[in-house]
């Protein structure tokens, strides 16, 4: 007996097809992915070594899909929720004030905003300047 494929079937073929062509691969090119992860909150200061590979490569982190993120860089730092389901991804590049205290140097941070898909909707590296409360 031969089957035939109907058009329900064909067409759940095409979708299929469609949705795993669109996808974006989880690892980046030249990117340490293992050494990112391993400095947590930036304390071992590895993050920051690497931040010249990560301004080339910020813009691809751009479409990919939160377990994709979580493959490459790891968890985030912390998570910030935000309006309409999207929230904020943050990795700390420099130390965090909680590994070192007497940290001297800017914090800059890898942010990624994720939509309520949990697909990547921005990515920047946002450096801050030192506040001081005390004046």
């Amino acid at each position: 007996m031969k089957k035939r494929i109907t058009m329900k079937g064909s067409a759940l073929l095409i979708i299929l097809l469609l949705i795993f062509s669109c996808t974006k691969p989880t690892e980046i090119e030249n990117f340490d992915s293992s050494t990112w992860k391993i400095d947590k909150n930036g304390c071992q200061q590895k993050r920051i070594k690497m931040i010249s590979r990560l301004q080339e490569v910020q813009f691809e982190l751009n479409g990919m899909k939160e377990a994709s993120i979580k493959s490459v860089l790891g968890k985030p730092d912390k998570t910030e929720l935000y309006e309409r389901g999207q929230r904020f991804f943050i990795y700390d590049i420099t130390p965090d004030p909680e590994c070192i205290e007497n940290y001297q140097g800017e914090e800059i941070d890898l942010i990624l905003r994720l939509n309520a898909l949990g697909i990547v909707s921005e990515a920047n590296i946002q450096a801050y300047e030192e506040m001081n409360f005390n004046q």
